[in-house]
């Protein structure tokens, strides 16, 4: 496709993982999931796999100089001595939508957590609890530009089995706000959208009708990798692979856009 692909260079990006990038609608602040050492004596996953610990961080655009200033890890209560992963941020920029997996709490399986704003600050992220959470994993979130629904990830056995594999796979799905702090029952967003592969990695454009994920069904060309579905008529279509050079071999994914669709970010595991 006829898409420039850049690295977004020294500002954003460290010699560690740097991913799931999630940015506000207006282009002014990105927001993703780092395992650079926040300081010289960060402390590392030795029950894992040896590395730092992931942690948020967030960089806003220099309107000036038309470029990303340095970012630097999310100020408030957010960031912990363990792994913290940002999934989205709300297009008001209002709201961060975390997973954490707190072995020793609720969230056994990994959960969806939220974290609000207060002046420049972040809040301590709460559980976004039932119906969107569960005893398993969910992994994924992001919230229309009206507030109104979320659509998030999850692998409970009652969502569907990879007949493939013989375990069971991540699928996307949507919950509807009844009241000011009740979400309706899940629905999942069907056979046209979600395959028997694993579907996650999800942002929804702020037009409200585009959503992006990835997954590594048999259309990706190597491992994940970015789709595109949009809702005409109150139906999803048919997803389409956003093709080369925004997907590669390699694992690419997740995609975000601001209000001008002009440039998108997305993580890869590319060169």
């Amino acid at each position: 496709v006829d898409v420039k692909v850049e690295n977004a260079g020294a500002a954003i990006n460290s010699q560690y993982d740097d991913k799931t990038p999630c940015i506000t609608a207006d282009g002014k602040r990105l927001v993703f999931t780092s395992r650079r050492p926040e300081t010289t004596d960060a402390p590392m996953d030795v029950e894992g796999d040896g590395g730092f610990f992931e942690d948020i961080y967030i960089a806003t655009w220099d309107t000036t100089n038309r470029k990303w200033n340095e970012a630097d890890p999310v100020p408030g209560s957010v960031n912990t001595i363990a792994h913290d992963a940002v999934l989205s941020i709300s297009p008001d920029g209002k709201q961060i939508f975390i997973y954490l997996n707190d072995a020793n709490g609720d969230s056994r399986g990994g959960d969806i957590y939220v974290s609000k704003v207060s002046g420049t600050k972040w809040k301590t992220p709460e559980p976004m609890g039932k119906p969107i959470n569960s005893s398993y994993w969910e992994g994924g979130a992001c919230i229309s530009p009206d507030g109104k629904t979320i659509y998030f990830v999850s692998d409970n056995p009652k969502y569907g089995k990879d007949k493939n594999q013989g375990q069971f796979t991540s699928d996307i799905w949507m919950v509807e706000k009844i009241s000011k702090t009740e979400w309706g029952k899940p629905v999942n967003l069907g056979a046209d959208v979600n395959s028997p592969y694993n579907e996650q990695g999800i942002f929804l454009a702020p037009d409200g009708k585009t959503l992006f994920f990835c997954s590594n069904r048999p259309e990706s060309m190597g491992d994940f990798d970015i789709f595109k579905t949009t809702k005409v008529n109150g139906k999803w279509t048919k997803p389409v692979n956003l093709g080369y050079p925004i997907n590669s071999a390699y694992k690419d994914g997740p995609f975000v856009v601001s209000a001008d669709p002009t440039v998108g970010y997305f993580s890869s595991e590319r060169k």
